[in-house]
């Protein structure tokens, strides 16, 4: 047996791969009916949709099998993909790439195999669409042209579910910005203008005092009004990059660094200290940008509910198959009950800071949807004015949903 070495392109067809976010989904109609059609056309037993990773390829579809997936070095589309053309095996009894191989002398006894790579816009081939047979064989032209026809409608599907995630995402990010407008920013523009209107009509009989007070409490509602949008712009913009920056192997620790760096100045202001154990090369599958983002959020949260002169820990912990992440700090904390709401998505969970900095619940939003889009878990620990511990365990392995 032959394992197939990686393509030339192997690092950025794994990218094109993982920007469709459709390994272990579930399985589609859409698909099926494609390899049902090519089983029927070809006459064979077994047809699949066989998406090749870094080890393994995993079938999207699949006629006649019960496998969800083979190793890469046994797979013959790991041959296939290096080629544009159709890949065709009439006899794998007299192929010496084949002939040794364990799918080949044990079920599903392969005999015959033909593949065409499934070639993405940007030209890397993720798969084939592929016909099975337990005997020595051949397609004719006409099935050859068929099979290779469903072979691009296979991308079709894809591309058309990528495009329908992204369309599902911007009407979920304009629904829940709608929300938040009508629920934080009408509030702090009604507060600002009732002040505003109070301030003029008394402006001849209030002292400079007065005046003083007035202004400051519309100057304040300014302010958490102009949080509030870059808070929204920060989450929407979030959300879009999820879609336009691939999963990747992160390293943690060095993602926790960036995000105390960007709470460095927060932290200062109120002579917090930010510290960081642990991590040492513990890596994610993740998008990196919104990793960095969250655990900003995290910090952050907890500096702005931490006193002058208290500590932020971060602390990264290995575990079998996840890693976990926790932010500590020693301030007002919470009811236990209450914390298990911050990160429902429920936006009237905003509170006040230490030095009465506003919070809105974006970046609990976020912190939320990040973590359930790449099957994690979210953990809170406190009791009131005993700190907050939030802890974030992410699958090692995880891909984003």
């Amino acid at each position: 047996m032959k394992p197939a070495p990686p393509t030339l392109d192997e690092t950025q067809r794994l990218q094109a791969l993982r920007s469709y976010n459709i390994l272990d989904t579930a399985s589609e109609q859409g698909f099926d009916d494609i390899t049902f059609i090519a089983s029927q056309v070809c006459d064979t037993p077994i047809a699949l949709v066989s998406l090749v990773d870094e080890r393994r390829q995993w079938f999207k579809s699949k006629q006649g099998l019960t496998a969800c997936e083979t190793h890469r070095d046994l797979a013959f589309c790991a041959h296939a993909i290096h080629d544009t053309a159709p890949f065709v095996v009439n006899n794998t009894l007299e192929d010496d790439r084949f002939a040794d191989n364990p799918l080949v002398t044990g079920p599903p006894d392969i005999r015959f195999y033909a593949g065409v790579p499934l070639i993405c816009p940007d030209g890397y081939a993720l798969g084939t669409l592929c016909v099975i047979d337990t005997r020595p064989r051949s397609l004719d032209d006409t099935q050859l042209t068929i099979l290779s026809a469903l072979a691009r409608q296979v991308v079709a599907q894809l591309e058309l579910r990528k495009q329908s995630t992204r369309l599902e995402l911007a009407n979920s990010i304009r629904a829940r910005l709608i929300t938040i407008l009508t629920h934080d920013l009408r509030n702090s523009f009604q507060v600002a203008a009732g002040y505003a209107k109070r301030l003029r009509k008394k402006k001849n009989v209030l002292s400079p005092i007065q005046v003083d007070e007035l202004a400051e409490v519309i100057e304040k509602s300014a302010v958490q009004a102009h949080e509030l949008l870059v808070g929204m712009v920060t989450w929407s913009r979030d959300q879009q990059e999820s879609e336009n920056t691939v999963a990747a192997p992160v390293d943690l620790q060095s993602a926790c660094e960036n995000a105390i760096s960007m709470c460095e100045p927060l932290a200062k202001a109120k002579e917090i200290t930010l510290t960081l154990t642990g991590g040492s090369n513990s890596h994610i599958i993740s998008n990196q940008f919104l990793l960095v983002s969250t655990l900003q959020n995290l910090i952050s949260n907890s500096i702005k509910f931490s006193h002058k002169g208290n500590k932020v820990e971060v602390a990264i912990q290995e575990k079998a198959s996840m890693v976990e992440c926790s932010v500590t700090d020693h301030g007002d904390g919470m009811e236990q009950e209450d914390a298990e709401k911050l990160f429902d998505g429920s936006l009237s969970t905003s509170r006040k800071g230490t030095f009465e900095e506003t919070g809105f619940g974006i970046g609990s939003m976020l912190i939320s949807d990040f973590v359930k889009s790449y099957r994690g878990e979210i953990t809170v620990k406190t009791a009131p004015q005993r700190g907050m511990c939030v802890t974030i365990a992410m699958p090692k392995n995880a891909t984003f949903t």
